[in-house]
C-alpha cells in the first residue's frame, strides 16, 4: 500500500469514527460493531507499520464490512459510503 493511500485510510478511517460518534443512541449494536472493526483496522495499520503481519481474524473484516455496509445503505448512507472506501482500501492492502 502506497503512502498516498495508507494517508487516505487513515483519513476516512477519521471520517468513521466521527460518523459513528453522530449516530443516534439507540444504534448501539451498529456503534459496537463498528467500533471493534476500527479498532481491528488500525492495530491491522500498527502491525504492518512495525514490519508485522496482520492476524488471521483481519481476512473476515472486509466481508463484515460489506454486510454492514448494505444494512446501513437506507438508514446511514453516509456511514454506508465510508464502509465501502474502507472496504476498497482494505482491498489494496491484499486484506
Amino acid at each position: 500500500m502506497s503512502t498516498e493511500d495508507l494517508a487516505k485510510l487513515k483519513q476516512t478511517l477519521g471520517e468513521l469514527h466521527a460518523e459513528l460518534e453522530r449516530l443516534d443512541p439507540a444504534d448501539a449494536d451498529v456503534r459496537t460493531m463498528l467500533s471493534e472493526a476500527l479498532e481491528e483496522i488500525q492495530s491491522t495499520l500498527r502491525r504492518q507499520q512495525a514490519g508485522g503481519a496482520p492476524e488471521p481474524s483481519i481476512t473476515a473484516l472486509p466481508s463484515r464490512l460489506t454486510t454492514a455496509a448494505r444494512e446501513f445503505e437506507e438508514t446511514h448512507p453516509q456511514l454506508s459510503g465510508l464502509l465501502g472506501s474502507v472496504i476498497d482500501a482494505l482491498s489494496r492492502m491484499g486484506i
